[in-house]
């Protein structure tokens, strides 16, 4: 993510700046990025994947991953800050934006591995009671179409994206998603907050 502020978001932060002043405010803003490559499965929950999927990946990384997974966040920020006199602390209201991409490859004989893997399973119930079996193999199937469904033609690459809204504060105690669709509208967003936060009529730019 490329942040770029126009003529028009500088003249929007300062209408905020001044408002916010006049409410005994601060406005404060900023980005943060961060990347890793470690083999932690951990960093694909954010993305709404099926957690047995996340745990076979994990359980059999070393047969189905090639390297580590890689992941990438970028993120502006933007907040009010209240102060409160005679208390530990004022009072922070903040929204960030965030674009997240989470990215590894498979290796190549991973559906191979797959086919080890069931075969195992099946030699290790042999004598036994083939329910648990027939679930388990089950499963690892259901794992097969997923990971084909959603691999690349281009080496075996993976990868997973979102762009998440946080809220926080602004009047109310729980952190909550908000709406923004683009880090070009992000101000536009935080704008909002602010203003109807303030009971300040609607700050308009176009970006």
């Amino acid at each position: 993510m490329t942040t770029t502020f126009h003529d028009s978001h500088m003249d929007t932060l300062m209408k905020l700046k001044a408002l916010a002043e006049k409410h005994g405010m601060k406005i404060r803003f900023g980005t943060k990025n961060t990347n890793s490559s470690i083999l932690d499965t951990s960093v694909l929950e954010p993305f709404k994947i099926n957690q047995a999927f996340i745990d076979l990946l994990d359980n059999y990384s070393n047969e189905l991953i090639d390297g580590h997974i890689n992941a990438a966040s970028e993120s502006i920020w933007f907040e009010l800050y209240e102060p409160r006199p005679g208390q530990k602390s004022g009072y922070y209201s903040v929204m960030v934006y965030e674009q997240n991409n989470v990215y590894f490859r498979l290796n190549e004989n991973w559906n191979s591995a797959i086919d080890e893997l069931i075969d195992d399973i099946s030699q290790e119930y042999e004598d036994e009671d083939t329910n648990n079996c027939d679930e388990r193999i089950s499963e690892l199937e259901k794992f097969r179409e997923w990971l084909q469904d959603i691999g690349s033609d281009y080496h075996n690459f993976v990868s997973f994206n979102n762009s998440p809204t946080r809220i926080r504060g602004f009047g109310k105690d729980n952190e909550r998603d908000g709406s923004c669709y683009r880090d070009g509208m992000a101000l536009h967003y935080f704008t909002e907050l602010v203003c109807e936060y303030l009971k300040e009529p609607m700050i308009y730019n176009t970006y």
